[in-house]
């Protein structure tokens, strides 16, 4: 009888279906399994690459997302490792998430304030110092949900809470951060195609500029005994400029500007105004006391333009094609307005000054060999070039890097038709002179003197503010270009170039 009843217990044991333990044990995702859902869920461009920039990454079924990832700035890593085969932590999934769906000035304007109102977690003090930003910026603005006391920062996620993270994250930028389905930077380009469709539009706008200049521990004596230093000084200490603009473009190749310059230095006041027409190559320039144009053959310039962008340079009163690319992960959507009746869609590009900086510099590099060789064909580049194009190009990198730019855009594309109607910019510009001034004069001395020359210890900044706002009307509108004959160009003697000295017969 015993043994019946064991027996009966044993099967009545295994025919419950009570799960094993192995069964009951959640799978984890790992660092790349992370990345390649993500990647896949953003619909974002996958790299062609088969070859990782971390060493560590050698999966064929990894290497193109991880790589787009790292492209995108999405991922960083520690150096050249990646850890890809890692159960991914919360806090790390998180980051991720902000960096795909985020936005990256929002990102940056998060202050400690804010982290210390969002992280109330019990846990919070087990939250990495590097996360804490991503995760109160993914709480504030409903990317993450939790309503739970505990967060588990450090905590392996398994494969259900990595695909709800995901899921909702998804879904919370397609509510906050997209207008008709489209990103801001996706915006921006449709906005941009539209606009290039037309064959004519107009733009006008006003631009003001204010510009300080700073000095701390100049004698007054080195000032005095310095007339250019003086004149500078006395000139534009602090100065004030409006600029009113009226921009008529006709595709591919004709551009007429006409400007009021209105500026103000000390207790002096000046007005000018200056005429341009662009037409093809050739650029005409006229001022307001002139009745004749300066012709200049612009062709080098356009052509070193046209070679390291994908813009058309005629269109240069828009934000570029590469700086559309450059910035657009800094796009995003602010509130919606209207505008003599029509509604338009606003974003933002806000740019700062590291990042500006990077692209100058990527400009430059592109650029500084064609300008080397665009001047160096010209008499005057040959005899006042105490250094050679290497050292020149190595202090015109050096003293762009030294400039800091801080620029700010909106945007206004009108929602019916996705045209833009206005722009508005403002930028700030700094400027240490006294580097500037070290930088050429030891370099100059080094080459003419073999050694640097004594600098006065003097501190010389310029701090520079432009702000303007432009609208753009009359799309596909019949446009009036200035007629310039043969008579209307003025006469000008210009040295030859290449000119060769007369041999002696003899």
């Amino acid at each position: 009888m015993k043994r019946l009843c064991v027996l009966l217990a044993i099967l009545i044991i295994i025919s419950v279906p009570v799960p094993s333990f192995g069964m009951n044990h959640p799978v984890y995702v790992t660092k790349a399994e992370f990345i390649r859902d993500i990647i896949i869920a953003a619909n974002i461009d996958v790299s062609e690459a088969s070859e990782s920039f971390f060493e560590d990454v050698t999966s064929p079924d990894y290497i193109p997302y991880i790589e787009t990832a790292y492209e995108k700035g999405i991922i960083s890593g520690y150096g050249k490792t990646f850890n890809p085969d890692a159960n991914i932590t919360k806090e790390q999934a998180v980051a991720i998430i902000v960096n795909t769906f985020g936005e990256k000035t929002a990102l940056k304007e998060i202050s400690q304030e804010d982290i210390d109102r969002t992280l109330s977690f019990s846990d919070q003090p087990d939250i990495s110092g590097w996360a804490r930003p991503y995760i109160a910026y993914a709480l504030d603005t409903g990317l993450v949900k939790e309503d739970s006391n505990t967060f588990h920062p450090r905590a392996p996620l398994a494969a259900d809470q990595a695909e709800g993270l995901i899921s909702e994250a998804k879904s919370a930028y397609e509510i906050l951060f997209t207008r008709e389905g489209l990103s801001a930077s996706e915006m921006m380009m449709l906005a941009t195609e539209s606009s290039n469709s037309y064959n004519t539009y107009k733009q006008k706008g006003t631009m003001t500029m204010n510009m300080q200049m700073k000095i701390d521990g100049l004698p007054q004596e080195e000032i005095d005994s310095n007339p250019e230093i003086a004149a500078l000084l006395d000139e534009g200490i602090d100065m004030n400029m409006l600029i009113d603009m009226d921009i008529h473009v006709q595709t591919p190749d004709k551009v007429y500007i006409k400007e009021i310059v209105k500026s103000e230095a000390l207790e002096e006041d000046m007005e000018q105004e200056i005429e341009m027409f662009m037409d093809g190559t050739i650029m005409y320039t006229r001022m307001a006391d002139a009745d004749k144009w300066m012709m200049q053959d612009i062709s080098p310039i356009m052509n070193m333009l046209q070679s390291v962008s994908t813009n058309d340079p005629y269109t240069m009163s828009q934000i570029s094609d590469d700086e559309l690319d450059f910035f657009k992960e800094y796009a995003r959507f602010g509130e919606d307005v209207e505008l003599d009746d029509r509604a338009y869609y606003v974003i933002h590009i806000s740019i700062d000054k590291d990042t500006y900086r990077k692209y100058i510099m990527e400009a430059m590099e592109k650029t500084m060999d064609l300008v080397l060789e665009m001047q160096a064909g010209t008499a005057q580049f040959q005899e006042d070039l105490v250094i050679d194009p290497d050292q020149y190009e190595q202090i015109m990198m050096q003293l762009i890097s030294q400039i800091e730019i801080e620029t700010e855009y909106k945007f206004y594309i009108d929602k019916e038709t996705k045209d833009f109607g206005k722009m508005w910019i403002s930028q700030d510009a700094y400027l240490a002179m006294d580097q500037l001034i070290s930088t050429i004069g030891a370099t100059v001395e080094e080459v003419e003197v073999g050694g640097e020359e004594d600098i006065p210890d003097f501190d010389i900044d310029i701090i520079a503010h432009t702000e303007g706002e432009f609208i753009y009307y009359d799309f596909d509108q019949q446009l009036d270009f200035p007629e310039i004959g043969p008579e209307d160009i003025m006469e000008i003697e210009q040295p030859l170039q290449n000119e060769q000295p007369l041999q002696n017969e003899n």
